[in-house]
């Protein structure tokens, strides 16, 4: 078994490194979040709402093409920051046609909503604030693929 040392070592670093591509991730959404906080809020309107449908096509080697279709509502915001007019954008994610329909509805144009902008970037927006630790969530899979890839080594290691 002494053969396959090697290759369970190349594995688990694949998958250790796959699983660092993560911590910049991270890094980068949880500094936005905390900067975020800082944010000022401007007044939005409501001009258009959409029923959006997205398909996507995908294509599998033993069951041939496949279609995934999911549904939103699209809500479209103006808003404007020293007389520059800026659009956000907002969906509400829906089950079919008729439930984009009625979560569109229940805006009405005109309706006005805070946002948050980046003073630095105002085409930069939140329409909510995410908790200040959400980035942590991205160390998920950092610590997933790189404790596999730990544990492929050290299996490995064990095994000669």
């Amino acid at each position: 078994m002494e053969s396959s040392s090697p290759l369970l070592l190349l594995v688990g670093l694949v998958f250790i490194l796959i699983g660092l591509i993560f911590v910049p991730v991270a890094i980068k959404k949880l500094r936005t979040d905390r900067a975020s906080r800082s944010w000022p809020q401007t007044t939005a309107t409501l001009e258009r709402t959409e029923v959006m449908k997205h398909v996507v096509d995908r294509m599998h080697k033993e069951n041939g093409p496949t279609q995934r279709i999911s549904y939103s509502a699209l809500l479209s915001y103006r808003y404007e920051i020293n007389g520059q007019s800026y659009t956000a954008q907002h969906g509400e994610a829906a089950d079919d046609t008729s439930h984009a329909a009625r979560l569109a509805a229940a805006h009405q144009i005109g309706e006005t909503r805070s946002i948050y902008y980046n003073p630095q970037a105002p085409e930069h927006y939140l329409i909510e604030l995410e908790p200040s630790y959400s980035g942590l969530y991205w160390l998920l899979p950092a610590l997933a693929f790189a404790g596999f890839g730990s544990l492929v080594i050290w299996v490995g290691g064990s095994a000669s």
